[in-house]
């Protein structure tokens, strides 16, 4: 039998209790639950939690074992971390059962070290009891980690900061641990430190991307409505097997508001959210995928992974580190289209993992290998009789083939890449000839081969018969990797696609030309699927060789530059056929918005685009109101489809009751500015939920005037009750509701009756016209046309969306926080 010897890298981390780090912290309050262990030094102990100690214990104990079973040569050693080498190096000897078995359980018990710090107020560090700290060691015990509370937010920084006063909470652990813990404490501080409520919806893992939309938005949305924080569970549990999660289906999303109204306004809304996700069907596809490059995926590519589930609002159920006989990854999702993008660009995470194979019998010694992999964190060096393969990351690999040893270069050597099928023909070219090319300009010495591997992704070896043709094989992988594929997608409105286009292709094909690439265009409906936003999916391409990568933002400058010059109707070239835009405009209440989002028929607006080949600049958001309850709302597109499109736009939007009420200004004020909680919680929350009726107050009374976007008229203060005719039925006891409620408050009522609104601003579609003309229009067309885009393969830097999310380690904040250092209003996290 064989012997076969592994040499496994692992991150070393670990933290060190900041009494000792930093002695100027002042510690206010710490749990033990055991994690930290004691360490002697010459002239000093400290604490410290590590991810070391764990592995020599189960290295230790597959030892004791084997030599218990009388097997001798199956054992593994390991080298500490050290200043010089800061990695773990684990090796592995023995038999091929032996490496396999006891690699994937070193794997599963390594795990990460790392903490996270959350910052409170002093009001609420002053509202601390034993009760608080009673249910906070509960959550220590229950997830195995620590909590300190101390006044420095830099306490566990290695970058060398000075103390940062403020009141901050440390969580400090296992990483899996860590993020499932912070959310639950975070619960805690509202429900406790700030007396907030909280209410939980049961949910399963798989289902939370999905309902919750791209980039969780539709959670984002609700917490902005409804004043709530609303807590996600981490989507990629028990990674590390840390089991502190029983199963991905007893899920919980929690809820915590100030107010009981808010939270069960809050809870409506996401439980209905949650219902018509539920009733959609659902699709999951499985990529398989080897061993190695899954573990790589867990140790060094979670964010990619999480980045891609918030793109395209799919679940991606990866297997836990080590996981034996587990090779799939699971994707789910709700469009057939979206998913396989999804899979398409986790198909594209392995390419960025090369592998190298030197043919023949021992080529190089353990110590050689060593000194080839001691520094590479993501390398995995195996060798044996036949020879030594190396397995990590482009970058490593490429170094690694750099610092090749004499004897290793004297054998025949193969690199090996994993790419997309897509990239198949990119890379070959027409009839393989660019290919060809390559190898013709290596003198024919590299060999280039294509071998399929699974249904999404195939391998490219490159081969020299000779060692010591070693600098080919780099020069080889250069020019192949030149050729490889940058991609930007963004997006452009399809009622501007055939004018970019031009007859028959021509305009595009010249900014083809003009920049060296290819640009695609195409239809989609994708967007139907999003709850509570018109986020634009990407519907343009432009992709070259990486070699000419630079091109792409110039190539995707002059397409924006002709979205401006076609909404202006700025085109130099004109024919018959050529589209003159037209532009309508409407004013859109803010409750007739929330109604439309609530009422999930936001996806009819996106169908009306797609039907009558115009552009609606709806609102993306609830913020774009900003403090107005009024929005002025263009469409775009030929002056026939325009009309069209505005006659069916109507449909949508509901019906108004109107009361008009004697001006009192200084009571207004009182009842609903002041105290308005009260008219929250008898009136507006109640309708909302019982009756589906949305409640629009205004201080001013605000009607449509042709000539301006709107007019506010002084001398009466309004309320205009906004229903469809579904709920019509609803109407006379909200009537009467209200009536009682502002008597009661001493209102005098000088008018009540259905509402004759007209929410057109210009009686016909407005010719465009360059902005030079005098004409009332923006001479920014469009708020957003090609503001959201990113690239498939990481080689080009992406804008970040206008929406404003952080994701440390394994975590999103999505909005704002309400109870801790900031003063807005909303937040979502995602992890509970």
């Amino acid at each position: 039998m064989i012997d076969n010897l592994v040499i496994l890298n692992l991150e070393h981390s670990f933290l060190i209790d900041p009494k000792v780090s930093q002695p100027e912290t002042i510690t206010y309050y710490e749990t033990n639950t055991g994690l930290w262990k004691t360490y002697h030094a010459e002239t000093f102990s400290y604490r410290m939690i590590d991810n070391l100690y764990p592995i020599h214990q189960i290295a230790n104990q597959i030892n004791v074992l084997q030599r218990k079973l009388g097997n001798s040569n199956n054992h593994i050693s390991i080298i500490s971390p050290s200043a010089n080498s800061p990695l773990i190096n684990v090796f592995f000897h023995g038999d091929q059962d032996f490496v396999c078995v006891s690699r994937a359980r070193i794997l599963q018990q390594y795990n990460h070290i790392n903490y996270k710090s959350l910052t409170i107020n002093e009001m609420e560090f002053m509202a601390i009891d034993e009760q608080f700290t009673q249910e906070m060691t509960k959550l220590c015990n229950r997830y195995q980690v620590e909590i300190i509370i101390n006044n420095n937010k830099n306490a566990f920084s290695n970058s060398g900061k000075t103390l940062e006063q403020g009141y901050v909470f440390h969580i400090v652990g296992q990483s899996d641990n860590i993020t499932i813990c912070e959310a639950s404490l975070r619960i805690l501080i509202d429900t406790i430190l700030n007396n907030y409520v909280a209410e939980s919806i049961d949910i399963e893992l798989s289902m939370i991307p999905i309902v919750g939309g791209f980039d969780l938005f539709n959670f984002n949305q609700i917490a902005k409505q409804t004043n709530c924080n609303i807590y996600v569970p981490d989507l990629l549990p028990n990674l590390f097997s840390s089991k502190v999660v029983g199963n991905n289906k007893d899920m919980k999303i929690w809820i915590t508001s100030k107010n009981v109204s808010e939270l069960v306004l809050g809870k409506s809304i996401l439980s209905n959210l949650i219902e018509s996700g539920q009733q959609r069907e659902l699709i999951t596809k499985e990529i398989h995928m080897t061993k190695d490059k899954l573990d790589s995926m867990v140790l060094y590519n979670q964010h990619d992974v999480l980045n891609i589930m918030f793109k395209y609002g799919t679940f991606i159920l990866l297997p836990g580190l080590g996981e034996e006989e587990n090779y799939i990854i699971s994707v789910q999702g709700n469009s057939l289209e979206t998913l396989n993008e999804c899979i398409n660009e986790i198909n594209l995470i392995p390419s960025n993992y090369y592998r190298l194979e030197i043919t023949g019998s021992e080529v190089m010694d353990e110590f050689s290998i060593l000194q080839l992999v001691q520094l590479k964190k993501t390398c995995v060096a195996t060798t044996n009789a036949h020879g030594l393969e190396i397995s990590g990351s482009c970058e490593e690999i490429r170094h690694i083939m750099k610092q090749l040893p004499p004897q290793a270069q004297s054998t025949s050597i193969k690199l090996r890449l994993e790419l997309s099928n897509g990239q198949r023909d990119f890379i070959s070219g027409k009839k393989n000839g660019k290919l060809l090319k390559i190898i013709n300009e290596l003198n024919k010495i590299p060999s280039v081969k294509f071998s399929a591997y699974n249904e999404y992704n195939f391998y490219l070896d490159v081969e020299v018969s000779n060692g010591s043709n070693v600098p080919i094989l780099n020069k080889t992988l250069d020019l192949i990797e030149l050729e490889l594929p940058a991609e930007l997608t963004f997006n452009v409105p399809e009622v501007f696609h055939k004018s970019i286009i031009g007859n028959g292709g021509s305009i595009i094909q010249s900014i083809m030309k003009k920049y060296n690439v290819f640009i695609k265009f195409s239809f989609s409906n994708k967007n139907a699927s999003n709850a509570y936003s018109l986020k634009r999916t990407n519907n343009v391409l432009i992709k070259c060789p990486r070699k000419n990568a630079r091109n792409i933002s110039l190539a995707k400058d002059g397409i924006d530059q002709m979205v401006e010059n076609c909404c202006m109707n700025n085109i130099p070239y004109t024919t018959r056929n050529t589209t003159v835009y037209h532009t309508l405009k409407f004013q859109l209440w803010r409750s007739h918005y929330l109604m439309i989002i609530n009422s999930n028929k936001i996806g009819q607006v996106n169908k009306m685009e797609s039907d009558y080949s115009c552009f609606i600049d709806f609102p993306v958001s609830i913020g774009d109101f900003k403090d107005s309850n009024e929005l002025i709302v263009d469409i775009k597109g030929a002056e026939s489809k325009v009309n069209a499109c505005w006659k069916q736009l109507k449909t949508i939007l509901p019906n108004n009751y109107e009361f008009r009420l004697t001006y009192s200004p200084g009571k207004f004020d009182e009842v609903f500015n002041i105290n308005k909680q009260e008219f929250e919680d008898k009136i507006s929350i109640p309708f909302k939920i019982l009756l589906g009726i949305e409640v629009l107050v205004n201080e001013a009374s605000i009607t449509t005037n042709k000539t301006q976007l709107h007019r506010q008229v002084e001398g009466d203060h309004q309320i205009i009750l906004c229903y469809f005719d579904n709920n019509k039925t609803n109407l006379t006891q909200a009537i009467s509701s209200l009536t009682t409620f502002l008597r009661e408050k001493g209102f005098l009522i000088s008018d009540k009756k259905e509402m004759e609104f007209d929410p057109l601003l210009t009686e016909t579609p407005v010719v465009n016209s360059p902005p030079i003309q005098e004409v009332n229009i923006s001479t920014n067309p469009l708020r957003s046309v090609t503001n959201n885009f990113a690239t498939t393969n990481g080689k080009l830097p992406a804008k970040t969306s206008q929406q404003k999310t952080w994701l440390p380690n394994k975590k999103q904040y999505v909005g704002h926080q309400k109870s801790m250092s900031t003063n807005s209003a909303t937040f979502v996290h995602t992890s509970v």
